[in-house]
């Protein structure tokens, strides 16, 4: 693509509380290889003290703290853009020189494609930081990067830490849901456009986002996705079914049934546990025996369980916890 063909973007990065954050991501967007004249930047900080970002093409504008959580924020963002295709990165991501051309090439080579998702990468960090990656989080990781095999494909959800959409596909859609303040407004609006057009992910488009990187981080983290995912259940077009999934998948619940079998069958509970962990540690080790090409460390690779294991019961208490807690962004 020559610097001619390549269409106008405005680039919108919402934050709060991160300054020097989203500093390091506008500096990554400044020095990127898109034509300076077709990309705008709008930094949106949810503040009550503004402290402006500056920087070539960068427009800032502060909202006040009202904590209405990021789809809120992002709406707000999508007012002030100007270009016929977003593209958004979070505050605390670094994205690549060439990010942005490809990104934004799919769009030129399909105008049935709205919105494209681009690969998720996370910078040099320790075995839990990269387990994450292979699990698929944040924004798909390694794992949506090994499943392209290098093409970009169909996907049906994509991350706003790293993607494009045409401006008419989301004002056709409504923009963001901002009732959602726990998060998956993202994940919302993407399953919405996947149901209409076509959406796909562009392997070469990289990011690179700060992980957790503690298990301590990742679990409280995956309470606040499972509130979030079941706050989302509501706005679904089959809550029912989204909430038969959420059982049938729950970690605890199957502990439960298991423990109930060995209540029944006079079985004793411990061995019985013990045994179906070890199983279900190898299976899991078995499915990800793709992760060494990515992170070929040993430590790495014996933890995937461990870390899955902790996202999966943080997820289920945050789903459980999901009627208990307020409405607002905590």
């Amino acid at each position: 693509m020559t610097a001619e063909s390549l269409p106008a973007v405005s680039v919108l990065v919402v934050t709060k509380g991160n300054h020097p954050g989203v500093e390091r991501a506008v500096a990554s967007l400044t020095a990127g290889d898109y034509p300076e004249q077709q990309v705008e930047i709008v930094v949106v900080e949810e503040t009550g003290s503004p402290q402006a970002v500056t920087g070539e093409r960068v427009r800032y504008v502060p909202v006040p703290e009202t904590d209405r959580g990021y789809g809120y924020a992002r709406n707000q963002a999508l007012v002030h853009a100007t270009a016929d295709i977003v593209a958004f990165t979070d505050d605390d991501c670094v994205v690549d020189a060439a990010w942005l051309r490809h990104l934004v090439r799919p769009l030129l080579e399909d105008d049935r494609i709205m919105a494209v998702g681009g690969c998720v990468r996370v910078p040099p960090c320790g075995p839990v930081g990269q387990c994450e990656s292979i699990l698929g989080f944040p924004g798909g990781g390694v794992k949506y990067l090994h499943a392209s095999v290098g093409a970009v494909i169909t996907r049906n959800t994509f991350s706003t830490c790293n993607c494009a959409i045409r401006t008419e596909a989301l004002a056709k859609v409504g923009g963001f849901n901002d009732a959602l303040r726990y998060g998956g407004e993202d994940e919302a609006l993407s399953r919405e456009i996947a149901a209409r057009w076509r959406v796909v992910y562009a392997p070469d488009a990289v990011v690179y986002h700060e992980p957790r990187d503690s298990l301590s981080r990742v679990f409280r983290w995956f309470i606040r996705r499972g509130i979030a995912q079941a706050r989302m259940r509501t706005f679904t077009p089959h809550p029912g079914r989204a909430r038969i999934r959420a059982v049938t998948n729950s970690p605890l619940v199957r502990l439960a049934l298991l423990a109930g079998v060995a209540v029944i069958l006079r079985i004793p509970l411990l061995p019985l546990l013990a045994g179906a962990g070890a199983v279900w540690y190898a299976v899991v080790l078995a499915r990800f025996r793709w992760a060494r090409k990515y992170y070929p460390s040993q430590k790495t690779y014996l933890l995937i369980p461990v870390v899955k294991a902790v996202m999966d019961v943080g997820m289920d208490i945050g789903r459980l916890a999901s009627p208990y807690i307020g409405r607002g962004t905590p």
